[in-house]
């Protein structure tokens, strides 16, 4: 549905999550007012792709929000991705 690119996974998964956005709501009209922390474990960058933006919609869903702006911090720990 996208292509995206990134310099960083961080800026992949930002870059990312804004297109998914661009797709499911208007994101230009979406103002962040509210603060909302994920946090996710993967054994590979693509899971973690899969995941994250898998969650997002979900989280989205349930909590009738949408997200416009993603400060995305990434660590690994013992080969796994957080």
């Amino acid at each position: 549905m996208f292509v995206v690119e990134g310099k960083s996974l961080e800026e992949l998964l930002e870059q990312s999550s804004l297109a998914l956005f661009e797709i499911v709501c208007q994101i230009k009209r979406v103002k962040p007012k509210e603060k909302f922390t994920l946090k996710l474990e993967a054994a590979n960058e693509e899971e973690l792709l899969y995941e994250w933006l898998s969650t997002l919609l979900s989280e989205s869903d349930l909590n009738e929000m949408f997200f416009s702006k993603f400060d995305i911090k990434i660590k690994k720990i013992k080969e796994k991705i957080f």
